[in-house]
């Protein structure tokens, strides 16, 4: 066998066993599975698309994390801990909802891209 065909076929063996101890052992995860256990999450993507920010307290001003007005979709998964969301900075405004430990979805056309801060806790004016 001429050096150099060796050559080639001992490079293709070692590329292959190579390639086969560095493949992915799964995918990574996606949508609302990204929310981490014990975290409260808001994407500001559909179905827990786009950018994510979790949270364990709360936040009062989202625009901290670049999230102020923009979330589209939600995840709670603190269990037995409501959390709650406001139209405005600092948990005020006229309007909050509260959300329940398991919710996972996209928020109602009137609440997305309202949200401006959020708290983990029972919701008070």
């Amino acid at each position: 066998m001429p050096t150099a065909h060796r050559f080639l076929v001992l490079s293709s063996v070692l590329a292959s066993a190579l390639l086969s101890s560095v493949a992915p052992a799964g995918s990574a995860p996606s949508g609302f599975d990204r929310c981490p256990a014990g975290h409260f999450c808001l994407f500001d993507g559909p179905d827990g698309t786009g950018l994510m920010a979790s949270f364990r307290t709360g936040s009062p001003d989202l625009a901290r994390q670049s999230m102020d007005n923009r979330a589209s979709s939600l995840a709670d998964n603190v269990p037995d801990t409501v959390w709650c969301i406001y139209d405005e900075r600092d948990y005020a405004g006229t309007e909050y909802q509260r959300v329940y430990p398991g919710a996972a979805g996209n928020f109602e056309p009137e609440w997305d891209d309202r949200v401006s801060s959020t708290r983990l806790g029972e919701c008070s004016p």
